[in-house]
């Protein structure tokens, strides 16, 4: 049986895999953790909106060159977001 923490583990080191679109450095431990911030502040909104969601998109920030990038974890590729 896998852990919430395992899991989580998991995705993590994925999005560290991940290169930038824009500059093609790997993304860091703080793109990642500003990664999770916007993943709980989409979170909260959706439920002040009594609405949910399902393997919606999620959003990273490379340190490097300040793109913004939304990933696909199934793909495990990164497209900029404008």
């Amino acid at each position: 049986m896998t852990s919430r923490a395992g899991v989580h583990a998991s995705f993590q080191a994925m999005l560290k895999s991940i290169a930038c679109p824009s500059c093609d450095i790997s993304f860091t431990d703080a793109a990642v953790r500003w990664c999770d911030a916007w993943c709980e502040g989409r979170h909260d909104l959706l439920v002040e909106l009594k609405s949910t969601e399902r393997d919606g998109p999620v959003k990273i920030w490379c340190e490097y060159c300040g793109t913004k990038a939304l990933i696909n974890y199934f793909s495990g590729t990164a497209t900029v977001v404008s």
